[in-house]
């Protein structure tokens, strides 16, 4: 299972960070993220750019945790979000498939890259690891990603890591409560687009 993309077999995905646009097989797709924000579903109200540097910083970090190429000891800054990652993934004896994946959606056109695909007690997991308070928008974020990676019945799940080394109990994000919205959101996209 490890790296295969059950969307299709075919896809080359780059991503540019900076503005946020993927290509794929060489023709470009907006970023989830982009799309949400382009119709203001990110609330930016508690925004600043040192949160986002921070959960930048603890993505990183957690991927190479979870590629091995780190151990905790290695860590100093942000130590403890690792350290609830590493409880997390414990706790809920995650069987990692996929680590910060791009995936793309070819009848929308629209591209992300999950934090993790898992498998949490026998089911399909797509988890988003945060470093921030819990936002209603994550649900969003997720049922994009749900929709990218082919997952039909996926568990939509936000971890929500601490500064402590301990981690607030996981978000379930409900599909269907949250798909609508990505939905209206991306034909809007698509209306605007042509």
């Amino acid at each position: 299972m490890e790296g295969t993309d059950r969307v299709s077999q075919e896809q080359v995905i780059e991503f540019d960070y900076e503005n946020h646009l993927y290509t794929v097989n060489g023709e470009d797709y907006p970023s989830l993220h982009r799309i949400l924000e382009e119709f203001n579903i990110i609330n930016k109200r508690w925004y600043k750019p040192e949160y986002a540097d921070r959960g930048k910083a603890i993505h990183e970090l957690t991927a190479l945790i979870d590629r091995e190429l780190i151990t905790i000891d290695d860590i100093d800054e942000y130590k403890g979000y690792c350290e609830a990652w590493l409880q997390y993934k414990e706790d809920y004896r995650l069987e990692i498939i996929d680590i910060e994946k791009p995936v793309a959606n070819d009848y929308y056109q629209y591209a992300c890259t999950p934090d993790r695909t898992c498998i949490v007690k026998g089911k399909y997991a797509i988890v988003d690891i945060k470093s921030g308070g819990i936002e209603d928008w994550h649900g969003v974020q997720l049922a994009a990603q749900l929709m990218a990676t082919g997952l039909d019945d996926a568990i939509l799940c936000g971890v929500y890591l601490k500064e402590t080394g301990k981690y607030k109990p996981p978000v379930l994000y409900q599909r269907s409560k949250y798909q609508n919205i990505w939905m209206a959101a991306l034909i809007l996209h698509q209306y605007k687009r042509k």
